[in-house]
């Protein structure tokens, strides 16, 4: 029984663990959006400012990938609330999409205000 309760002591301190990871996903996504706010909508960039764009929009993109990772393992752990983690999932993609097409839509010099 000792090690029914140590893999299930286990599994919550992970899923925590993944919980956490998540929730930095989701921090980074809203720096980059307070970023983004910062540009005028229809304003000129400057070259660094294109650069930078550019080099945090990559970054931005590789979290697609983390986030997919990071939710596999939270459903699997959490099946009994796996509606609820699907729905998570949907929103913070639908943010972390939202912000790189608004982004692109800077670059583009066609920047609308979300």
């Amino acid at each position: 029984m000792t090690s029914v309760s140590s893999e299930l002591t286990s599994g919550v301190r992970t899923l925590k663990e993944l919980n956490a990871r998540r929730a930095s996903v989701k921090g980074q996504v809203t720096k980059f959006k307070n970023y983004l706010n910062g540009f005028q909508v229809g304003s000129k960039l400057t070259n660094i400012q294109v650069a930078e764009l550019k080099l945090k929009l990559g970054k931005i993109e590789t979290l697609l990938t983390k986030l997919d990772e990071l939710q596999d393992q939270i459903e699997v752990l959490n099946s009994d609330a796996i509606e609820i983690e699907l729905l998570e999932r949907e929103n913070i993609e639908h943010s972390i999409i939202a912000e790189m097409a608004r982004a692109n839509s800077i670059l583009n010099g066609q920047g609308e205000s979300s």
